[in-house]
């Protein structure tokens, strides 16, 4: 009897240190994933900043030649009357993209990049908030969809705590040289293949995205997403 207590005694202690060994090297895994992500984002700044490309606007920060105004049709001279010439006019020019995103009531102070789309679905940027590709920029007319991790080690968990979020409680992003502040308005629970979330919409809207429900380790994603949305504070707002 004594000999079994020993060995049992002596597998828990086996079994105990070899958890804290998994656990440890989880967690040394997590750290080393947030550093190279750092490290990654810290070096495209760099050679942004290099190459002459202003951050917050996401354009090159190059003047534009001075522009030119045709007042007459620019073909050669003949005996014909000529025409006024009416420029064609421009495509309106897009708003920056988010570039940061504070939830002051939980927290969040992260910066926000581009979420792009690969085979129909947004990849989630590690540690950060993403701007889902092809949604509205801050400062438009139409929906801003922002989306993170709820709980990863490799990932992070931006938005962790996105399901303490209030009707009522302020957002801001940040958008080149524009801050823009938004109230909690609705909050709701959708299934993850729900997409109705992230259509376009015919007045500004900020919709935040992380996942909730079950974990189902087969298709390695929670069967729901918490949905926060939120419309600009003030009558002035995008």
């Amino acid at each position: 009897m004594h000999r079994f207590v020993r060995i049992l005694g002596s597998s828990l202690i086996v079994l105990g240190i070899g958890l804290l060994v998994v656990v440890g090297a989880l967690y040394l895994y997590g750290v080393y994933e947030r550093y190279r992500f750092e490290h990654t984002l810290a070096m495209q700044t760099m050679a942004e900043a290099a190459l002459g490309i202003d951050i917050l606007e996401g354009e090159r920060a190059t003047p534009s030649p001075p522009e030119q105004v045709l007042l007459e049709d620019p073909r050669p001279a003949d005996d014909t009357v000529r025409e006024p010439f009416i420029p064609t006019p421009e495509q309106p020019k897009r708003m920056p993209p988010a570039k940061w995103t504070r939830i002051p009531k939980i927290e969040v102070d992260s910066p926000a990049v581009e979420a792009p789309l690969e085979k129909g679905e947004w990849q989630a940027p590690k540690f950060v908030a993403g701007h889902l590709e092809g949604t509205a920029n801050p400062g438009e007319v139409g929906n801003v969809a922002l989306s993170g991790h709820v709980e990863s080690i490799a990932s992070g968990n931006v938005f962790a705590r996105l399901k303490e979020v209030s009707v009522g409680d302020e957002v801001i992003l940040v958008a080149g040289g524009n801050t823009l502040t938004y109230t909690v308005a609705e909050i709701k629970v959708l299934k993850n293949d729900d997409l109705a979330v992230v259509m376009p919409t015919t007045e500004p809207v900020l919709t935040l995205i992380t996942c909730t429900g079950t974990w189902n380790p087969l298709t390695r994603d929670y069967s729901e997403r918490l949905v926060v949305v939120a419309k600009p504070t003030d009558k002035g707002g995008p």
